[in-house]
C-alpha cells in the first residue's frame, strides 16, 4: 500500500502493513480468491485488468473495493 491507501484504511503509516502478506492481511476473506488469482496470473505474465477486491481497514471494516490491472 502507498500512503493514500495507508491513510484511507486507516494505517499510520506503509510501516504498519510493508512486510504483511497481502491476500490475508489486507484484502477482505470474500475478495482473497480474486486477488490470489490475479497475482498467480500477474507473476504468468498475464495481465488482469478492473479487478475489485474489497480491503480491510485498521479498525476491521471493510473499505470500498480497489480496482486496478494487476
Amino acid at each position: 500500500c502507498g500512503p493514500p491507501a495507508c491513510d484511507r484504511l486507516g494505517y499510520d503509516g506503509e510501516e504498519e502493513v510493508l512486510g504483511k502478506p497481502c491476500v490475508s492481511d489486507v484484502v477482505a476473506e470474500e475478495g482473497r480468491d480474486a486477488m490470489a488469482n490475479a497475482l498467480e496470473k500477474a507473476l504468468k505474465g498475464e495481465e488482469t485488468k478492473g479487478l475489485e477486491v474489497p480491503l480491510l481497514c485498521k479498525d476491521g471494516s471493510v473499505e470500498c473495493a480497489w480496482q486496478r490491472a494487476v
